[in-house]
């Protein structure tokens, strides 16, 4: 192609690719460059080189050149034939140091020239756009884009004008020739913040080529700046990343997108942890075994992305996460700057740290590391005061005590003969064995190569570690705290701002003052760290120390509007309206849109808070801040801060309603995240006597106060809480009042909420605040309205004690002591914000209720004690019936334990009985079996015998055991009148047997002879009566053997069965004979 431009050098399309050629053509260039591993700075031998221009140093490293440093020594480099020039460069070299490397340069020149002859050379419009393209990508690396803007807009121009020539070209296509030119100039218009005309250069190229990353990327990332367009924007990063999944760099650009908005912060972090995990994997990849052992591979990655994982932790309230990102960030740049002979993240003796900015704290501990001083502290736990000295001395003395402390708290150091010093010294936080960490108050060297150490804390003797015996001594391994140079790295002060910025936000405040100061140290210059202590400070109520740094952060930065920003509202803070007004006002006057804003609001604020100083003018600063907050809402209508300030103002103008709807509306803008409108809003209920919603409102806010949530501006974070706690006594001040209006029993509430107040203004007293003395007064108040409303209890029938009166009586004598101090303070001259005639008619209300709760406090005791008395006699009362209904308990349980004995009593003797008659059974069984048997074997009696011998009939008892048995079996009644029946029945039942047994014992025994018998009553009757016994006894016998036992002898069983009226016969007969029978036995007895 160069010999072509040199045959015809007008030629235009060989001078566009030539230049094409020379500008991705690296050339040598006659000088070299020396490089040092972890630094920004060349030193070039025989260099020249131009600020903006690109080189490379070696085969892989390019960069771009910032600036000549102006350390360089023109005459001396003059003198010297090999003239060194220092230069700062882009990028930091991260590979090895090396000496006179050689540089390649690009000709960028030449380019320049060649695409301008070729623009001259022809009047083809596609090939003068090409020429004009070429031009803009030289000034783009050139970061000249004011001159890239115009040649790639007018490239784009030519190309759509030849593409519109040209029939074969649809018209809807004619804009989007040249898409490279078209990219170009997105990317430039994108530096001129012209994002909507990014956007639609953007989808041109798109409209050509779909499948172009960098387009779908770069367009994504613009969509996704506005809320309406974010979902078609994250599409377009999605299309990118579907593309080339394995590319880390659409990922960061998708995670950017998304962090833009709050509520996407988690999805953002997700995708650089992805990111991050794809460059993991790709630098694993890409580097050798050898490379992969001699760093890890989590340190390739960008600090940045890090940095920002760590920032979107922070947001999301992440914070253990957040320190663990802000600190592999750390490590991260760390080996980009890595420097062989110093590493930046170790820890040297020599390394104390910067006076003033020294890094001690623990929550800091990746800013230093503990080093061995390779000496032993030992300490003698044999040594006592109170072994050494008598008691009585021990006593008496007033520094034994102290001094043992110090004892105690003192170690030995003995160093080794090659050790000239110790290497500590007074201040130094040292650790004796792996965990105890105290700092030094005192060195001393009683004798050489000896050091006495004297710690703040006392070590604490372990069980393990007490000394064996004959050895009192305690020796451990002594370590100094000393910092790294971490910090010494410029980019690394940003990084060690967010974790001051974290230590904040968790409460680790003395981590991050320690921080800041450090970071200051190192860089006076950095406003953001003075600005964060003077917040601090505001915070802690240090207002002066705040003025201080205000002070040093406007000298630092004069006219930064965030420093002006934050003196205004110190003397808002003090109260200070005039000088607070003029630096907002300077502020109105510099027009700068984040500020005008929150100067207007400021203003605003200042007109409200002074309506009360001259009532001339109230009307007028009352409209004043009205006109403030509007002017704020009409450029901005979603400003939660100037609508609350509106909502104040309709307020004060009493307009209730429209406060309340202003504050309604506040909160669900700002998605109430406001505080400000709940402390507003608990107002206007309080001013509609609605007290249950005002201290709600009231603890909303206090809650917001307590755990830091809530921003402070111009008051500290004390004084705040202790406002919103005058504020809630207050609600239940005056909800007690509007309670008693009752003067009824509705009223017994007002007691508890007169407490509820006095215990609120108790703890903002406890706070310790500048409005002590009103809160005092207050709660001097509360107890008088308190004390009144206990000594009215009895007019409005509400029960009350003798604690309670005597409690409001000791109330009142409180009250009365701290006014009469008030009284005589202000006598005194001291400042006290309260009026005289305040003061005193509260000593008089408060007199007079002293003595009245005096008499009331008598009454009632009195009264308790008749009500005591009276309760005694109620309790001996009731304790005279309790025992008399025991006693009654007691009886029926006696008589009922008796019943149950007589009733065990009867069973037993039924138990008996039943064995007996069961026992008669067997006998009665016995004697018919014998009796059966006799009559077997025994031989028939003669004829002439006119009697048989029988058994004697059984007596009274066997005759009634059937019948008396089978009754006390069945019989489970106990009553003494079925016993008396039964005795009634058993009795009609034996007089007829004790008959028989007497007719049968005379007729046994002969009270009279036959004749005399016979002669005495006819023969039928003697017969009939003479059969009586033996029917009786056979009638007795048959039921007893056969039809209760059902048990009948072998005979019985063998005879035949005869018909009834045979049986009857039968049994006739053997009645008649019976008689007869029974006098034969008679006569062989006399004759016997």
């Amino acid at each position: 192609m160069s010999m072509a431009n040199l045959m015809d050098h007008g030629n235009a399309m060989v001078q566009n690719h030539l230049a094409n050629h020379y500008f991705w053509k690296w050339t040598q260039a006659s000088g070299t460059v020396s490089v040092s591993q972890g630094s920004d700075v060349i030193e070039a031998h025989n260099l020249p080189c131009d600020p903006g221009e690109r080189i490379r140093i070696g085969t892989q490293f390019e960069t771009t050149v910032v600036d000549e440093l102006e350390e360089n020594n023109t005459d001396d480099n003059a003198m010297n034939d090999d003239a060194v020039t220092k230069y700062k460069i882009q990028d930091v070299w991260t590979e090895d140091s090396a000496q006179k490397l050689k540089v390649w340069k690009k000709d960028y020149d030449r380019v320049i020239a060649l695409a301008k002859g070729a623009y001259t050379s022809t009047s083809v419009e596609a090939m003068r756009a090409e020429s004009l393209f070429i031009l803009a990508r030289v000034y783009h690396v050139r970061q000249e884009m004011d001159n890239a803007h115009k040649f790639y807009k007018q490239a784009c121009l030519l190309a759509a004008a030849a593409s519109s020539s040209d029939n074969s070209t649809a018209d809807d296509h004619k804009d989007t020739a040249l898409a490279p030119a078209r990219f170009g100039l997105a990317q430039t218009l994108i530096f001129q913040q012209k994002y909507g005309d990014a956007i639609n250069e953007l989808k041109k190229v798109l409209a050509v080529s779909a499948d172009a990353t960098d387009a779908l990327a770069l367009l994504g990332l613009l969509m996704t700046r506005d809320a309406n367009t974010m979902p078609e924007g994250l599409g377009q990063l999605q299309k990118a990343i579907e593309l080339d999944p394995l590319n880390p760099q659409w990922v960061i650009l998708e995670a950017l997108a998304l962090q833009q908005h709050e509520a996407n912060y988690p999805k953002a972090l997700e995708r650089y942890q992805k990111a991050i995990q794809l460059l993991v994997n790709k630098n694993a990849a890409s580097k050798t075994k050898k490379q992969l052992r001699q760093q890890n591979a989590d340190t390739v990655i960008p600090y940045n992305l890090y940095a920002n994982c760590g920032v979107l932790c922070h947001k999301t309230n992440q914070f253990d996460k957040a320190l663990q990102m802000y600190i592999k960030a750390l490590q991260a740049l760390v080996a980009t700057m890595s420097n062989p002979d110093q590493p930046y993240s170790t820890a040297t003796m020599e390394n104390k740290g910067v006076e003033g900015g020294r890094i001690r704290h623990k929550d800091n501990a990746m800013f230093f590391a503990y080093l061995p001083t390779k000496c032993m502290a030992t300490r003698d736990l044999s040594l006592s005061i109170k072994d050494d000295t008598p008691e009585d001395v021990v006593m008496a003395d007033a520094d034994g005590e102290e001094q043992e402390s110090k004892r105690k708290r003192t170690w030995t150091v003995k160093m080794d003969n090659g050790q000239s010093t110790l290497g500590v010294e007074v201040a130094d936080h040292v650790r004796l064995g792996a965990d105890f960490e105290s700092q030094v108050l005192q060195v001393t060297s009683p004798s050489e190569g000896t050091v006495e150490l004297q710690l703040k804390d006392d070590y604490v003797v372990d069980e393990n570690q007490e000394p064996k015996e004959g050895n009192s001594a305690l020796e451990l391994e002594l370590w100094v705290k000393r910092e790294n140079k971490i910090l010494e790295i410029p980019k690394a002060l940003t990084i060690a701002f967010n974790i001051a910025r974290l230590h904040e936000v968790a409460g680790r405040t003395l981590a991050a003052i320690e921080l800041h100061k450090a970071i200051l140290k190192r860089n006076p210059a950095y406003v953001n760290s003075l600005l964060c202590l003077a917040c601090i400070s505001v915070d802690c109520g240090a207002l002066q120390e705040s003025s201080k740094w205000l002070k040093l952060a406007a000298q630092t930065a004069p006219g930064n509007p965030e420093v002006l920003t934050l003196v205004g509202n110190l003397h808002l803070s003090l109260a200070d309206w005039q000088p607070a007004q003029k630096v907002f006002d300077s502020l109105l006057v510099k027009k700068v849109a984040k500020v005008e804003a929150y100067a207007s609001l400021s203003l605003g604020n200042i007109y409200f808070a002074t309506l009360n100083l001259s009532e001339k003018r109230y009307a007028k600063h009352l409209q004043y801040a009205s006109d403030y907050y509007k002017r704020i809402l009409q450029k901005d209508p979603a400003n939660a801060y100037a609508g609350n300030g509106l909502g104040t103002v309709l307020a004060e103008k009493a307009e209730i309603f429209k406060a309340k709807e202003v504050f309604n509306r506040v909160r669900e803008v700002s998605g109430d995240s406001l505080a400000d409108a709940l402390v507003n809003l608990g107002h206007i209920y309080l001013a509609q006597k609605k007290h249950p919603e005002a201290l709600q409102m009231y603890k909303n806010y206090m809650k917001r106060a307590e755990d830091g949530t809530t921003p402070i501006t111009s008051k500290s974070r004390v004084d705040d809480v202790v406002e919103v706690l005058l504020y809630i006594s207050f609600a239940y001040f005056d909800w007690a009042r509007h309670t008693e209006l009752f003067n009824d029993a509705n009223a017994a509430p007002a007691d508890g909420r007169y407490r509820e107040a006095m215990n609120c203004l108790k703890q903002a007293i406890a706070k310790n605040s500048k409005h002590g003395i009103v809160l005092r007064y207050n709660l001097c108040m509360t107890k008088l309205q308190a004390a009144n409303c206990i000594l009215q209890k009895l007019t409005r029938n509400i029960p009350r004690t003798v604690e309670e009166v005597q409690e409001a009586l000791d109330g009142l004598n409180e009250s009365l002591e701290v006014v009469e101090g008030l009284v005589k303070d202000k006598a005194d001259g001291k400042k006290v914000t309260i009026s005289s005639s305040i003061l005193q008619n509260f000593l008089k209300n408060c007199r007079a209720n002293i003595s009245s709760a005096e008499s009331h406090l008598e009454d009632e005791k009195k009264r308790a004690e008749d009500a005591e008395a009276e309760r005694e006699i109620r309790r001996m009362a009731a304790e005279a019936v309790v025992k008399e209904e025991q006693l009654k308990r007691t009886m029926a349980q006696e008589k009922l334990a008796k019943e149950q004995e007589e009733r065990d009593r009867k069973a037993e003797a039924k138990m008996r009985q039943v064995e007996e008659l069961q026992e008669g059974w067997k006998q009665e069984q016995q004697r018919a079996a014998e009796r059966k048997a006799a009559a077997k074997t025994k031989p028939p009696k003669p004829s002439e015998d006119d009697f048989i011998v029988e058994d004697p009939p059984p007596d009274a008892s066997d005759e009634e055991g059937p019948g008396s048995g089978r009754k006390g079996l069945f019989d489970d009644d106990s009553d003494d009148d079925d016993d008396d029946d039964n005795k009634e029945e058993s009795k009609a039942a034996s007089e007829p047997a004790q008959k028989n047994k007497k007719v049968e014992e005379k007729d046994i025994f002969g009270d009279s002879d036959d004749d005399s018998d016979d002669d005495a009553a006819p023969k039928s009757d003697t017969k009939k009566a003479e059969a009586k016994p033996e029917e009786k006894q056979a009638a007795d016998a048959k039921p007893s053997s056969q039809d209760l036992f059902e048990d009948s002898s072998e005979d019985d069983s063998d005879e035949e069965l005869v018909s009834g009226s045979a049986k009857r016969g039968a049994d006739q007969d053997a009645s008649e004979e019976g008689p007869a029978k029974k006098r034969r036995v008679l006569e062989e007895d006399d004759d016997d």
